[in-house]
């Protein structure tokens, strides 16, 4: 089974916008130890601030892309095996699930920051 033409470059896009916004939730979540350090000092706040805002960005970038691969994928699907259709819209869907876990874990260290 391979991708078709049509999406290939945007699956790429897409899971390497979603390999970003794990890699800078680990990011963030490394800073902790800065932010304990400092007992929640206001620079490390605001680094951790901004690769929260770094997070969301890329977040929304892949839902965009996403909306794009499935709005590209619906045509095609009369002309493709049922099965690969529907593991093409899983994958889509596992990857975007991929980045919003990493956008909850933002989420999650943004009420840390709150508090």
């Amino acid at each position: 089974m391979t991708l078709p033409n049509e999406i290939f470059d945007d699956m790429i896009e897409l899971t390497d916008v979603c390999i970003k916004t794990s890699a800078t939730a680990l990011k963030a979540v490394n800073e902790l130890d800065e932010l304990l350090e400092t007992a929640f000092g206001n620079r490390e706040r605001k680094v951790v601030s901004s690769i929260i805002k770094d997070i969301n960005r890329l977040e929304s970038k892949s839902d965009k892309i996403q909306h794009v691969i499935r709005a590209k994928l619906f045509p095609l699907e009369a002309s493709l095996p049922p099965v690969d259709v529907i593991f093409y819209y899983r994958a889509v869907e596992w990857l975007g699930e991929l980045a919003d876990a990493a956008q909850k874990v933002g989420s999650r260290l943004e009420v840390l920051l709150a508090k």
